[in-house]
């Protein structure tokens, strides 16, 4: 899943895994550093998911992780459902013994 986000001016686009509605981890070569603010743009069918983050984790050259300070009731509803639909989705895609 590919996630928008914004600080400082600063604007990109990452590739996003472990998503979850307490946070993510988001692949860029340059993260921000610890504590920095980010804004959050999910871009999904349901529609847009925003939300504000700070950054927890840092890792030079890997990424960093984000935890979700603030979002909308709206905004969480649709990114409960995508991870719900995800889950589902990926428990039918594993082949049983």
């Amino acid at each position: 899943m590919l996630v928008g986000w914004e600080a400082g001016g600063h604007r990109a686009v990452s590739r996003a895994e472990t998503v979850g509605l307490g946070g993510l981890f988001l692949h860029t070569p340059n993260p921000l550093p610890l504590g920095t603010m980010i804004q959050l743009l999910f871009d999904l069918k349901a529609g847009e998911v925003r939300a504000r983050a700070i950054v927890r984790y840092s890792s030079s050259g890997k990424g960093m992780g984000v935890q979700i300070v603030q979002m909308q009731p709206g905004d969480r509803a649709r990114l409960y459902q995508f991870l719900l639909n995800y889950t589902t989705a990926e428990a039918k895609s594993v082949p049983s013994s």
